[in-house]
């Protein structure tokens, strides 16, 4: 049974879950997390703006990667109007099932037939993946021995190691039958179209160009945030953390990564040097502008976007 279909009461169990480990875990490691936020409120607001600017860019190259998925051509505005309305109804179900419901049936009525579509959401999963993990790779090389020569352990950190372990399990728990039903074999399809993909240099370029384009703006965004809060540590380690981050919290099982990216986040940069305070005020500003605040605009432009006939 995948996710997308636990009951309503199920599903805002887990998304509480999150919030709850979120604080649980976050909080108790921080005693200058209201110096840090007076720091903010007392300085200026122009990099929070700075990060909520570059954070509009995912929704550029999500629609960027989209097209370059497919061979016939869809619309641009109405992409963006999409990945915004993915905000919302991905929190319906964890892992990006909502969103991926969203796009095959916004291809759908674009005129796209339903294994093209199918195809092209898993190709896009497919160069995100090869994009993160390539760039993580990279990072390791350039910053590995600073990053590890760098590295303290953080207050609770027992916490830490036991939330990455439930996150690991709970993953397999939840995965395992959509894998194999769903996940595997439109992976397989997206393996084959990536080839195809690859001999039209255009189409590459938009598939692996948007990808990067959400990658690097969601990094330098949390970047900015801690700008906010008297960032130290270069960027270049920001976004290296950013890169570790997301990938164990892809493996959680709730919303977004909820909870388990916060606490993934948060562990990395102040291991590799960050204070606490900087840490944990830049993570959940982060969070708020990426997470929170897009949810309603998602709904709403969610219900535009069935009055307009486009999901």
């Amino acid at each position: 049974m995948s996710s997308a279909g636990w009951p309503k009461g199920l599903r805002f169990a887990v998304v509480l879950a999150g919030i709850g480990f979120a604080v649980h875990v976050i909080l108790p490691q921080v005693k200058e997390l209201p110096a840090a936020i007076h720091r903010v409120e007392t300085g200026s607001s122009w990099w929070i703006l700075a990060a909520f600017g570059v954070s509009l860019i995912t929704y550029v190259g999500a629609a960027i990667s989209l097209q370059g998925s497919l061979e016939q051509h869809i619309g641009f505005w109405p992409a963006v109007s999409t990945q915004l309305a993915t905000s919302f109804t991905s929190l319906m179900a964890p892992q990006g099932v909502g969103s991926m419901t969203t796009y095959i049936h916004f291809l759908d009525r674009q005129g796209v037939q339903p294994a093209a579509a199918a195809t092209a959401v898993g190709l896009n999963t497919v160069a995100g993946v090869i994009v993160h993990v390539s760039t993580l790779i990279g990072g390791l090389l350039l910053y590995g021995r600073a990053l590890v020569g760098d590295i303290r352990v953080p207050p609770r950190w027992e916490l830490l190691v036991a939330a990455a372990v439930a996150a690991i399990v709970l993953g397999i728990l939840v995965w395992s039958p959509l894998g194999r039903k769903k996940i595997i074999p439109g992976l397989t399809k997206a393996r084959s179209a990536l080839g195809a993909t690859l001999r039209h240099p255009a189409r590459a370029f938009q598939l692996f160009g948007g990808s990067a384009l959400i990658t690097f703006s969601n990094a330098i965004a949390l970047a900015l945030t801690m700008d906010a809060f008297g960032r130290v540590i270069p960027l270049g380690k920001v976004v290296a953390v950013y890169l570790a981050g997301a990938a164990i919290a892809s493996i959680a099982p709730t919303p977004g990564g909820l909870g388990a990216l916060e606490a993934a986040l948060v562990a990395g940069l102040t291991a590799v040097g960050a204070e606490a305070g900087t840490a944990v005020g830049g993570v959940l500003v982060f969070r708020l502008l990426t997470f929170w605040l897009p949810i309603l605009p998602g709904a709403w432009m969610l219900r535009r976007l069935r009055r307009q006939g486009l999901v």
